[in-house]
């Protein structure tokens, strides 16, 4: 298997049905300088084709952010796939849902999650997702910038202020 060390960035696999939460997600990496070579999947069943293309590779990601309400096979079933295909080498999963029902955390954790995450409705909130993935990662984040990037703004529907001079 590769290793974080024996690559430039982390691999993430990043599962949500709704692909403004996956740019959000990794515009958020990219704004606390967490560089990361991003994995797609929109539904169960493509998170579990990804993991076993990656597997055929002789790789897999170093972490995997899982929403748990998936179309296809939900995040449960992804979830238990991992813990049986782990064979001692568990890869971590950041539960990130928009789901507060203490049985999906419950549930969740005893499937293997590491951490279980509400989905953020601010800026401020993400900046904390991205906060857990370096700490899953054992990574430092790099210097966060005090305001999102254009991008995440507009990808928030945040007006953008322009600074002008008097």
């Amino acid at each position: 298997m590769t290793t974080i060390a024996m690559r430039e960035a982390p691999h993430i696999l990043l599962v949500d049905e709704n692909p403004q939460d996956l740019a959000l997600i990794q515009e958020s990496c990219a704004d606390c300088s967490l560089p990361a070579v991003f994995h797609l999947a929109h539904d169960g069943a493509e998170a579990l084709a990804c993991m076993s293309k990656l597997s055929e590779a002789g790789s897999r990601p170093d972490l995997i952010v899982l929403d748990i309400l998936l179309p296809k096979n939900d995040g449960f079933h992804v979830l238990r796939e991992l813990k049986r295909q782990a064979a001692g080498h568990p890869t971590p999963v950041m539960v990130l849902t928009g789901s507060s029902d203490m049985r999906h955390v419950d549930r969740s954790f005893r499937l293997g999650a590491s951490v279980y995450l509400y989905k953020p409705v601010v800026y401020g909130d993400s900046r904390v997702v991205a906060e857990h993935i370096a700490e899953l990662l054992h990574l430092t984040p790099g210097t966060v910038s005090p305001l999102p990037s254009q991008a995440t703004q507009s990808l928030l529907g945040m007006a953008t202020s322009q600074s002008s001079s008097v």
